[in-house]
């Protein structure tokens, strides 16, 4: 049987309608009564609620019981406080009951409503149980791992310092609508990949989604299924890590690269199977690549590892922007200038400009100066193009051409030059240097300057400072070369 509410005439409460409402309890004792009131019950009180008819003309009898037994009479309609005038009904059971309208003479007013579903059961709400919300337990990860139903609110820890490894999401169909999990990547070294039998939709621009992808240390990823397929809701970077608001780019390729590890970043430098040019592909850790497209004047920043570059998304394309490292091995620091020649090695082959400064330069002969340049296997010596002159005070002025070095006119041997020469890159497809520059001399008022091009065999590894006779030895003076991944 289910509970039974009564609906009582006025006229049947007589003389105790004035009286003060001492209110219902919740739960009545096995066996006690009220007076006036109407009860049903068989063994005990299963519920009781509370409640107050909003109609004028009736009192409201609710009667709970599993059989029927005793009859007793409402002294006043029901409440739950005493000073309340509030109609309520309270029904504590959480399994579905009747409710039956009557008069006084359990005659039926209305039709039986029956299956009321009852209240909702709380007693595992707000605690560590799997149906929680608000409890967010902790686990820790360092190899592969399968994330279960279990898992649900959780966060994940995950060090790959040790190695990569993939944590691998159990179905969205088995996991649910409304399941989640974070994830973050709490290695100093090395990605964690996060997998999946169904897409994964991310915050990566011009993806739409994917089954695979990785975080990198200190990344971390909020990941909800929806009974069907993953969404990433947030995504958080690695903070400070280094690298802030630059994307780190293993290389520039046209060609898939081999053995790629699980989110290591590639720029697209010529179009590829379905890769367009200067999109950004992401190894997904398993042997594919999902494509990230830049958008139009976005002005990101990557920094290209192999080629120690950074560079800046301008228009629709990537555009160097300045080196790491300016300087390399030795060059930056002075060297002393001896015997017929001086030779500077070492220059770095991503170099598109190359600074000589020359300083307190002296020879003991009087043949003209000569600087070449060439690949690591030697200094170019012919294909020179150009012409360097001098002006001296008066206003007389020489020039000569050259074809076998960058040469400076005849000169006497207490000649002391100073000044810097700039060598850029003006064609990489042949490798032809072009070079300018200003000397001028302590020995007299005396200004020398220059202008030319050479065309070389290979990449500028070089510079050689000497005379064109090749016999006069230096007797004073020093030389220093910084090279530049910028032109």
């Amino acid at each position: 049987m289910r509970p039974e509410l009564s609906l009582v005439p006025l006229s049947t409460i007589g003389a105790h309608h004035g009286r003060r409402n001492p209110g219902l309890p919740a739960r009545l004792p096995a066996g006690q009564q009220r007076r006036g009131s109407v009860l049903r019950r068989e063994d005990k009180i299963l519920q009781c609620w509370r409640a107050r008819c909003a109609h004028s003309l009736f009192r409201l009898r609710l009667v709970v019981f599993s059989g029927l037994d005793r009859l007793h009479r409402l002294r006043r309609a029901p409440r739950c406080e005493p000073s309340s005038s509030t109609l309520v009904s309270v029904y504590t059971g959480n399994t579905p009951y009747k409710v039956i309208i009557t008069d006084s003479a359990d005659v039926t007013l209305f039709p039986a409503v029956d299956n009321i579903k009852g209240a909702e059961d709380t007693s595992t709400f707000l605690t560590t149980g799997s149906t929680s919300t608000l409890t967010i337990p902790v686990i820790s990860k360092t190899g592969d791992y399968t994330i279960v139903a279990a898992d649900r609110s959780k966060v994940v820890n995950a060090d790959a310092t040790g190695g990569t490894f993939t944590l691998t999401l159990t179905s969205a169909v088995t996991l649910g609508d409304n399941w989640s999990v974070f994830i973050r990547n709490t290695g100093t070294t090395n990605p964690v990949k996060i997998a999946a039998s169904q897409a994964i939709s991310g915050p990566w621009a011009g993806v739409g989604a994917t089954t695979s992808f990785a975080l990198r240390p200190g990344e971390g990823c909020f990941i909800v299924s929806n009974g069907a397929t993953f969404v990433i809701a947030a995504m958080a970077p690695a903070s400070l890590a280094g690298t802030v608001g630059i994307i780190e780019i293993e290389d520039r390729v046209s060609a898939a690269p081999g053995s790629p590890v699980a989110g290591a970043r590639y720029i697209v430098s010529g179009a590829f199977s379905t890769f367009e040019q200067e999109d950004i592909i992401e190894a997904d850790g398993a042997g594919s690549f999902f494509e990230i497209t830049p958008p139009t004047d976005c002005g990101w920043l990557a920094y290209v590892k192999d080629e120690d570059l950074y560079y800046r998304f301008t228009g629709s394309a990537w555009a160097k922007l300045i080196d790491a490292t300016t300087v390399t091995g030795t060059l930056g620091t002075y060297t002393a200038l001896a015997s017929t020649a001086t030779t500077i090695t070492g220059i770095s082959a991503t170099a598109k400009r190359v600074v000589l400064n020359i300083i307190g330069m002296s020879w003991n002969g009087t043949a003209a100066v000569r600087i070449r340049i060439g690949p690591s296997g030697g200094v170019a010596t012919s294909c020179y193009l150009g012409s360097s002159g001098m002006v001296e005070n008066g206003g007389a002025s020489v020039g000569t051409a050259f074809t076998s070095g960058f040469d400076f006119g005849s000169l006497g041997a207490t000649a002391v030059f100073h000044g810097v020469l700039i060598f850029t890159l003006a064609d990489p497809a042949t490798n032809t240097w072009g070079v300018t520059g200003n000397l001028g001399r302590t020995d007299g008022a005396f200004a020398h300057f220059i202008g030319g091009s050479v065309p070389l065999s290979g990449v500028l590894e070089r510079i050689s400072v000497t005379t064109v006779a090749g016999t006069a030895t230096a007797d004073a003076g020093s030389i220093s070369v910084s090279a530049h991944n910028h032109a």
